[in-house]
């Protein structure tokens, strides 16, 4: 088994966080039809946009 470092645990953790607080905030912002189990277009098309401009963001912050 590979040895992990703590860099690399606090950067996978990290990651981690930013990308369940982003998936939260999208979802927080786009959803607003509880009485439907299904997602409509405008909810679809909200998250997606979201997740993008969340994800443009990750990979100025984030190193590989």
């Amino acid at each position: 088994m590979e040895s992990v470092t703590q860099a690399q645990a606090n950067h996978y953790y990290a990651m981690n966080a930013f990308l369940a607080k982003a998936q939260n905030t999208c979802a927080e912002k786009c959803v607003v039809d509880f009485q439907t189990k299904d997602i409509s277009a405008m909810e679809k098309e909200c998250a997606n946009a979201c997740i993008q401009k969340h994800m443009v963001i990750f990979k100025d912050v984030v190193r590989f």
